[in-house]
């Protein structure tokens, strides 16, 4: 499975208790600390979920 399906970003916006940027920063912590995904690749280094940005109106 691609990393970019395990960015949890959309879990996170879709129970809307956090913004959008809130909700990219909370997935890309969780993708750092995440052991078992670290234990195949090393995943917390920025390579991996540096890449993902938001365009447009990202505070709601």
């Amino acid at each position: 499975m691609k990393l970019s399906a395990k960015l949890f970003f959309y879990k996170h916006v879709s129970n809307g208790k956090l913004s959008k940027a809130q909700a990219l920063r909370q997935a890309q912590l969780e993708i750092m600390k995440n052991t078992a995904l670290n234990r195949v690749a090393h995943y917390e280094h920025p390579y991996f979920w540096a890449a993902f940005i938001l365009i447009g109106n990202w505070l709601n």
